[in-house]
């Protein structure tokens, strides 16, 4: 009997540890599927800013052979060329990734509210491995070329901008205007400085130092590296439309200063 007792015991402890394993699995592609969701929704927000960008472009480029304009005009491509440049680099990074073996974590799923409609999805619960990315950025000890690429461009990028930023309120002080605009950029530039936060060396929970980069993106299920990715752009879209929106109100302002006004009602 005591032979039967503990074989059956330890059938019950494996049903339970297979039963723990389950319900950690089925949590685990939650997590998952809740990390694609909250990507999704974070292209959805860069659709909506680029919406917002393009009509401010659109304004300051219709408006380049005015004076008040002229300045922000040529400084504003050179934005646009930097912005896109990362955008663009971070996009063919998530594309690769998606795309990789043979289209895996892309599903054709059919609508049943319209048995003829199918549509194409990317299936986030299976994208639990960090293999895929670690090959891209890492080899053993180093980067990839992939990998320095996209180090160097993420810590250029807040530079130029700021750079950029620098070089409109120069020329707008150093040009002939009667009455110059007052460009403030300084809450700008400390945005930029948050979002796009570099050190070379990061200290993590344990208290030790990792390198930025494996630091954020090594050992990482794929949709959180992928989330982590549509993040920065995300970032650069909100800069982006940041400076745009300052620009065309510091412009529509000019020789404005509320200082200067007083009530009409006053004491002794």
């Amino acid at each position: 009997m005591a032979g039967k007792s503990n074989t059956r015991q330890k059938m019950i402890n494996m049903m339970y540890l297979v039963f723990i394993a389950m319900l950690a699995l089925n949590i685990s592609k939650e997590v998952l599927a809740t990390l694609g969701i909250l990507n999704d929704d974070m292209e959805s927000s860069i659709i909506e800013l680029e919406s917002s960008s393009k009509i401010s472009y659109d304004q300051i480029n219709l408006n380049s052979d005015k004076l008040d304009y002229k300045i922000a005009a040529e400084m504003v491509v050179d934005m646009k060329l930097v912005s896109d440049d990362l955008y663009n680099f971070i996009q063919s990074i998530k594309d690769s990734l998606i795309n990789s073996d043979k289209n895996q974590f892309l599903k054709e799923v059919s609508v049943k509210s319209n048995r003829d409609s199918i549509i194409t999805m990317t299936d986030y619960q299976i994208m639990d491995k960090s293999q895929t990315l670690d090959e891209y950025f890492f080899v053993g000890d180093t980067y990839t070329e992939n990998g320095q690429l996209f180090l160097d461009k993420f810590i250029n990028y807040p530079f130029s901008i700021k750079e950029i930023l620098s070089n409109i309120v120069l020329k707008e002080n150093e040009s002939e205007k009667d009455t110059k605009i007052n460009y403030d950029f300084d809450s700008i530039k400390d945005d930029i400085d948050n979002r796009f936060k570099y050190s070379e060396k990061v200290v993590t929970s344990e208290g030790t130092e990792s390198p930025f980069l494996n630091y954020n993106y090594q050992g990482f299920p794929m949709i959180a590296s992928i989330s982590k990715l549509t993040k920065i752009q995300s970032d650069v879209r909100y800069i982006e439309n940041k400076i745009l929106s300052n620009i065309l109100d510091a412009v529509q302002n000019k020789g404005l200063n509320f200082n200067t006004f007083q009530t009409l009602l006053e004491t002794t």
